[in-house]
């Protein structure tokens, strides 16, 4: 009779308190890193102007996609624990080391501009392959992936609302502290997540030697192709080329239409449904849990019916009286396309957690992230194309909106022909992953049975 009351007191917990730990790191880790890049955005938009703004931006996005092909290969190689836990430290030395030794604060901010994309780009890999080494189980992963990713939106659009009151009453060397200080609070948590580091050196071939450089970086490309994964990683990029370009382009050009005045203030308001949206796709994520292609097919499936409601909502904008009213509409368009993209995003990690190797995940995560960043300046790009014409602003978004809805469609048509093959993987990749976390657990069970028994106290 006691089996099945710890079935249901595992199943009740929904992840391990070392997976909570390592949730709340990646959120602590996405403030702390979105803070000091904001405040460091403001401040050279404040003394530069927005044409040199935007030119450092540019900079940003290309060390960091340059920078992702080795990101990938020290996450791959190094030792997951060390690298996790060190880079947050470096972030704090690295701040320090260039306000200290910059002479002025332009200095200062284009040196940490640059700097700041390098992090960013070896943050990425390390974290997102990090879930199989953190998880009690399997059945944890789309869990821990949900709570991550709401964790990093979360983050991500609040940090700077936190961050424009912050410098409203402190200045910007102030800012700069209060990074360190914060980075240094991240390292602290990170190293009380404990991660299993049993199948490091997989990578290792016949003779105890690893593969080249040149050999890694190819095989990182080529992940991005695998069969069971490539049309997943266009999915993606679709999201990436068509649906947050449209927020970041489209619609703040629509608002100033509607109100010149207030469409600043508007166009904050519908970003904030970028932080309701997560909280929808983590009940989602506790429904399909153990079911991960069932979920990818909704998720795509919500991927498909918010981009006709994006169609929809572009086409009666004229009929709205005031801007306020129409921001509200599309804020609560926002929540449903974020909720709907982490429905998708949520399974898709945890489907290439399970398929692809320990030794590959870091490779293929920063790969991904790279061909992302340049799907999104392209997606930027269009949008600039379609917003450019005042007089055929409504007819052009809607046209491209209505060409990912397409893509959309088709790639779901491939998912569900290709079904069976998806569900093989994940059924196979399942055993083999509950197999190397059985063997983890016996050869660490004194660190999780104290785990287990603070959780019962």
């Amino acid at each position: 009779m006691k089996a099945p009351a710890s079935t249901a007191t595992d199943a009740a917990r929904v992840i391990s308190p070392n997976a909570r730990r390592f949730v709340l790191a990646q959120f602590l880790s996405r403030c702390a890193h979105t803070f000091i890049t904001t405040a460091v955005r403001y401040e050279t938009l404040d003394m530069v102007g927005a044409k040199r703004y935007a030119h450092s931006q540019i900079w940003q996005n290309l060390t960091r996609t340059l920078s992702a092909q080795t990101a990938g290969v020290i996450t791959d190689n190094a030792p997951p624990k060390k690298v996790y836990v060190l880079i947050d430290l470096f972030c704090a030395m690295m701040v320090m080391t260039i306000w200290t030794g910059s002479q002025n604060i332009l200095q200062f901010l284009a040196v940490s501009n640059i700097a700041l994309g390098v992090v960013m780009a070896f943050s990425g890999p390390v974290g997102k392959s990090l879930p199989p080494l953190v998880v009690r189980s399997r059945s944890e992963l789309p869990m821990v992936n949900s709570f991550e990713l709401t964790g990093d939106k979360i983050g991500r659009y609040l940090t700077p609302f936190a961050v424009g009151f912050f410098m409203m009453y402190f200045d910007f060397s102030t800012c700069v502290h209060a990074s360190i200080l914060f980075y240094l609070l991240v390292v602290s948590v990170k190293s009380s997540v404990q991660v299993d580091e049993s199948s490091h050196g997989s990578g290792k071939r016949s003779g105890g030697r690893r593969p080249g450089l040149m050999t890694q970086l190819l095989e990182g490309v080529k992940s991005l192709g695998d069969p069971r994964l490539g049309v997943l990683v266009l999915n993606t990029l679709i999201t990436n080329v068509f649906v947050y370009p449209f927020q970041t382009a489209a619609v703040p050009v629509i608002l100033r239409q509607m109100d010149p005045v207030n469409w600043k203030s508007l166009a904050s308001l519908v970003s904030l449904g970028g932080v309701i949206g997560p909280i929808l796709s983590n009940a989602s994520a506790f429904l399909f849990s153990s079911d991960p292609f069932a979920g990818l097919v909704s998720g795509i499936t919500a991927q498909i019916a918010t981009g006709m409601i994006s169609v929809f909502c572009v086409m009666v904008y004229p009929l709205f009286p005031t801007g306020t009213a129409y921001a509200v509409l599309l804020s609560s368009l926002w929540v449903l396309v974020i909720a709907a993209n982490n429905q998708f995003t949520i399974f898709f990690n945890s489907l290439q957690q399970m398929i692809l190797p320990a030794n590959q995940r870091g490779k293929f995560i920063a790969n991904l992230l790279a061909v992302f960043t340049m799907g999104n300046a392209a997606g930027l790009w269009v949008f600039g194309q379609a917003i450019a014409s005042p007089e055929h602003l409504q007819s052009n978004v809607c046209w491209v909106l209505v060409l990912s809805v397409v893509l959309r469609v088709i790639v779901g048509g491939v998912v569900l022909y290709r079904k069976s093959a998806l569900r093989r993987a994940t059924s196979t990749t399942t055993e083999e992953l509950d197999d190397q976390l059985s063997e983890a657990r016996a050869s660490t069970g004194g660190e999780q049975q104290d785990d287990e028994g603070d959780l019962r106290e």
